[in-house]
């Protein structure tokens, strides 16, 4: 049997153009991300008497290599207001628009379990982002909102 077809895509080998076989992983060598791992996190603190859409900024800078998949998580411990959450990411000297998101109010399920973090999946990104996030409402409590971005 010829070696190239002995070869199976999910082997993990491939044939150099010298005939000779290197597994991918080797390739990848110092490329190997720690699944699970946070790789930026940041707070935005809300005064408690913040008028409604009093927009606080969260700026992170990514590492040069980062996984293919990764997630924004936000914790909003407050009781009194849904947030707004918009990402961007700064390549050179703008900021790009990635996407946004509303985050409900603390609040406890009718199966008893309480709900103030919340997860979304991002594109891949690099470099320089920014996470605005805004309360819908007036508030009266101060509260400060934890922002992570976290390989997955």
């Amino acid at each position: 049997m010829n070696m190239i077809e002995s070869m199976s895509p999910r082997s993990g080998r491939m044939l150099k153009e010298d005939d000779s076989v290197i597994n991918i992983a080797d390739l990848l060598e110092g490329q190997a991300y720690a699944q699970n791992t946070a790789i930026a996190t940041g707070t935005a603190e809300f005064e408690g008497s913040d008028s409604a859409s009093t927009l606080k900024e969260v700026e992170m800078e990514l590492p040069e290599k980062t996984a293919a998949r990764i997630r924004l998580e936000i914790v909003n411990p407050s009781i009194e207001t849904d947030l707004t959450v918009e990402v961007y990411n700064t390549i050179g000297e703008k900021d790009y628009f990635v996407d946004w998101f509303t985050i409900p109010k603390k609040t406890t399920r009718a199966n008893g379990l309480t709900v103030e973090a919340h997860t979304r999946l991002l594109p891949p990104l690099a470099g320089d982002v920014k996470i605005a996030v805004s309360n819908d409402t007036a508030i009266t409590t101060a509260f400060d909102v934890t922002v992570t971005i976290r390989e997955v």
